[in-house]
């Protein structure tokens, strides 16, 4: 596949403007203590959880990944479950030397990273096995998550410039940079991206990624406030009716003899 226009390449965040809000960094290194995957693609069912005492956990894996909130855009889907659903690691510290963020995790209001639990899933059917590709699409993603949750970006909306062929302005909203404002607690999001993403611009992936995390938050919270409750099947069309007994059939006087 040849390479993206220059104008899909990532931006570089050290020409952008100094980062004046307290939160500046967004790290995704060593925070996942487990595993995703028997929960992402349905596999049998693990009791091996992170934290066996979650309400949720004593759910079959098929109920679990239904109550856990999907996002789909034509760029990436993004879907996302609590840390206590993962798999626990055989090897609670990476290979590198560093440990996992703590769990539960704990945030300050004065805090200058996030720690955010982020795992790039990758499907052959959304975006094929080319390593190049795959490095891109990854690296658009953190970038976009950067200038979302450090500095509240979004597109601007009814501005494209002169020339068309350019990407979307971004408009930085101060207020915007807030943890709480994008991401929940102690959950893992997962990120399977498409083809799509390898030719759009970063500028684009800031607008998928901002609605996809307002998506999840709001349903992370629902989910939580139900005390994950399964939701209940309307009833069928007449399950309730009492059953009928038919009357027996009485021969017409007409016919006997």
């Amino acid at each position: 596949m040849p390479s993206p226009p220059r104008l899909a390449r990532c931006l570089d965040l050290a020409q952008l403007p100094k980062n004046t809000n307290r939160l500046t960094n967004v790290n995704i290194r060593a925070t996942t203590p487990g595993s995703p995957y028997p929960l992402l693609y349905r596999r049998p069912p693990v009791q091996d959880l992170l934290d066996p005492s979650h309400p949720a956990a004593r759910l079959h894996v098929s109920d679990r990944n239904k109550l856990a909130p999907i996002w789909h855009s034509p760029h990436f889907d993004l879907q996302a479950f609590p840390k206590a659903w993962l798999v626990k690691d055989e090897n609670p510290v990476p290979g590198r030397g560093w440990d996992y963020t703590p769990y539960p995790e704990r945030r300050t209001k004065d805090m200058k990273q996030l720690d955010m639990s982020v795992v790039f899933s990758r499907r052959g059917d959304y975006i094929g096995y080319d390593k190049f590709v795959w490095s891109v699409v990854k690296r658009k993603l953190r970038t976009a998550l950067q200038l979302v949750v450090t500095r509240g970006a979004r597109m601007q909306d009814g501005v494209q410039g002169k020339d068309p062929s350019k990407p979307p302005l971004l408009v930085y909203e101060p207020a915007d940079a807030n943890a709480d404002r994008w991401v929940q607690p102690d959950w893992t999001y997962v990120f399977l991206p498409k083809k799509e993403l390898y030719r759009t611009t970063v500028n684009h992936s800031v607008g998928s990624v901002r609605d996809a995390l307002t998506y999840i938050l709001e349903q992370a919270k629902m989910r939580e406030d139900s005390k994950w409750a399964m939701p209940v099947n309307p009833a069928k069309k007449g399950a309730n009716r009492q059953n009928r007994t038919r009357n027996p059939r009485t021969t017409h006087p007409s016919r006997c003899k």
